[in-house]
């Protein structure tokens, strides 16, 4: 990142500023983040795995503690709380700046954040907009028509006293730049594409130059999101003795390079982590206690912490290879938080009885089948917006809801969540442009030229290019038929897809499910071209929920525009790639506009987003409202008598 004397912009902060969100100073308490490229943006929608009951693990749920008020709910100071990792996604890599082939939710929300606080904090109170107090900035302020942005930093400090100054933001933003390829967040274009120089004003203020106008809502929360302040007096190094000079200098040398490598090389030290002393300089309430290779991993409070301390004297995460083992462990009591598999949704009277509470947890997610648009046989089919219309009408949202996952879904009717609530949602979303209708739908085919048979195959006996045929490309006869292949890994998926085929069917359209290994669907399912060999996949389901993090407004770019990066399924749209442009610089009405475009044109079939049901022992307290990111805010947990 380039430094260069105050500019005039600068000078012009005072009158020109124009704040993004209200001002939030430091709280009393605590102040404290993905697909396939984009931080694991694709992640697991609902845990899955049988109920076999076999040995447990012998620790207890430590809560021995020293009172510090009285009542029959009074939070006690200190004890021991266990935390289940999601089966397979043990948290395991420290550096902030995660490579993509190991980007992860868990690893960002439930280890990394838990060290190293993100500039700005995302996750209010169970909303997926961004919580001023818990930042270590205010709210930007943009400068010269969105040109610009001035970041005024908190007064806070890392555990070994030094301030968090502007210095350890443009570290971070020089290594990214240095490095951008290496980042799971980067698309490119954006940022750091986007930022051409970074002014430092004083300690505590820096100033981003942009290379165009940006609207204020896309920058702040996909953007100035990404930024995580790097203590660049300790990490600023290129070997155990070597300092660097990747903090002070031009990307564009050599030195940013060795820091990442040997920054990198030590987060690779799996076990020693607990004992390396580059990861116990932090600035988030937990320190690194104890960790093993297989992902388990002990915290204690960080004692400098300049927010509220923890209550409790350690958190420990679990891993698990499979839901049956945490479930297991949840039923013997060794587990203070966890979650249920939806499959075993049965079993939660039993966890009532043994004093747990059971809580659905909404993650700021969107779920959909994708479809193959450049498929050589049915890419023509799909490609007519009527058929796309009559197959969302065809998809039993309520039904599935009921039958796969026991009323634990929430809707979804286009590329903005309806749950958790949200100011991101329009009303046409929110009204669902196409509601389960098996009569509309079958009207729709025979309105467009088809012989509809329902519990048959639907055939088309009208083709033509009309208004009224079956369209350009589709020859007579041509039959309503697919193939969706799904992870057979959870048997919820399994149900929905089986009602899913059952819900065709009432109007002759032909639905082959058949169930793979994930490696296996992963592998077969990727964006291709008509001839390209392996582009024989149609329709797929992969138990997968799109996860809005780190670009938290949800302008679905990376997955529905035509040069996305994850838009598997070849969907291509001009006027959904412009109004999608339009949303990154224009204001909450530009996102409306996209949005409205997106949910009628239909570029994937909308499933429900399945809930995380989580499982909390009665007796630990300030779980809740639980994060739509799955951040761990355990430096508010306490355990009552």
């Amino acid at each position: 990142m380039q430094m260069h004397p105050t500019s005039e912009v600068t000078r012009r902060f005072a009158a020109d500023a124009r704040p993004v969100r209200r001002q939030g100073g430091p709280e009393a308490g605590e102040r404290r983040k993905r697909r396939r490229s984009r931080a694991g943006r694709l992640v697991a929608a609902l845990v899955a795995g049988g109920l076999v009951l076999s040995a447990c693990s012998s620790h207890p749920s430590s809560a021995t503690t020293t009172t510090t008020t009285t009542g029959q709910t009074t939070p006690v100071a200190g004890g021991t709380a266990y935390f289940a990792e999601q089966p397979n996604s043990a948290a395991f890599y420290t550096f902030p700046l995660t490579p993509p082939n190991i980007g992860s939710l868990y690893t960002i929300t439930q280890f990394q954040n838990l060290l190293w606080r993100p500039l700005y904090w995302f996750g209010n109170n169970g909303a997926p907009t961004m919580d001023p107090a818990r930042s270590l900035a205010d709210p930007p302020t943009y400068l010269d028509g969105g040109r610009a942005v001035a970041i005024r930093l908190k007064a806070w400090h890392f555990s070994n006293g030094a301030p968090l100054t502007a210095g350890d933001v443009v570290f971070w933003l020089n290594l990214l730049k240095a490095e951008k390829d290496n980042w799971s967040a980067y698309v490119p274009g954006d940022f750091p594409d986007n930022v051409t120089s970074a002014t430092v004003v004083n300690p505590r203020m820096l100033v981003l130059h942009l290379n165009g106008s940006y609207g204020a809502n896309w920058f702040t929360d996909n953007e100035l999101s990404q930024l995580i302040p790097l203590p660049a007096a300790s990490w600023d190094r290129s070997g155990p003795s070597t300092r660097g000079s990747c903090s002070t200098t031009v990307v564009s040398s050599s030195g940013c390079a060795a820091v990442y490598r040997y920054l990198t090389h030590e987060a690779g030290l799996y076990a020693s982590y607990a004992t390396n002393p580059l990861w116990k300089v932090v600035d988030g309430p937990w320190e690194i206690s104890a960790y093993q290779t297989d992902g388990y991993l002990e915290l204690s409070p960080n004692p400098d912490y300049p927010g509220r301390k923890p209550h409790l004297a350690h958190l420990v995460e679990e891993p698990f290879t499979s839901p049956t083992a945490e479930l297991n462990e949840l039923l013997a009591g060794k587990v203070d938080y966890g979650y249920l598999p939806p499959e075993d949704f049965a079993v939660e009277s039993r966890l009532a009885a043994l004093g747990y509470r059971v809580v659905p947890t909404y993650s700021w997610s969107v779920n959909f089948i994708p479809i193959n648009f450049d498929n050589p046989t049915v890419g023509v089919l799909f490609r007519q917006l009527y058929l796309r219309q009559a197959m969302q009408e065809l998809v039993n949202q309520p039904g599935f809801i009921t039958a796969a996952f026991h009323g634990a879904a929430a809707p979804d009717d286009g590329p903005v969540p309806l749950r958790p609530a949200n100011p991101y949602v329009s009303s046409l979303e929110r009204q669902n442009p196409y509601p389960y209708d098996p009569t509309a739908a079958a009207a729709t085919l025979r309105a467009h030229g088809w012989s509809v048979r329902p519990g048959g195959t639907t055939s088309c006996t009208r083709p033509g290019s009309g208004p009224s045929d079956c369209g350009a490309g589709i020859a007579p006869g041509t039959p309503l038929q697919f193939s969706l292949d799904y992870y057979n890994g959870q048997p919820g998926l399994e149900t929905e897809m089986t009602f899913l085929r059952s819900s065709f069917a009432q109007a002759g359209i032909a639905l082959a499910i058949k169930g793979e290994p994930l490696p296996t669907l992963n592998a077969s399912y990727f964006k291709c071209s008509p001839h390209q060999a392996g582009c024989t996949w149609q329709m797929v389901q992969g138990g997968l929920s799109w996860t809005f993090l780190p670009d938290y407004y949800p302008t679905s770019a990376e997955f529905l525009s035509s040069a996305g990066s994850s838009n598997s399924g070849s969907y291509a749209s001009a006027t959904a790639d412009r109004l999608i442009a339009a949303s990154h610089t224009g204001s909450l009405s530009a996102l409306f506009a996209a949005e409205d475009y997106l949910a009628k044109d239909l570029p994937v079939l909308w499933l429900p987003v399945p809930a995380t049901l989580t499982v909390v022992r009665d007796s630990l307290g300030g779980t809740e409202p639980n994060d739509p990111f799955f951040g761990l805010y355990a430096s508010q947990w306490y355990f009552t008598k």
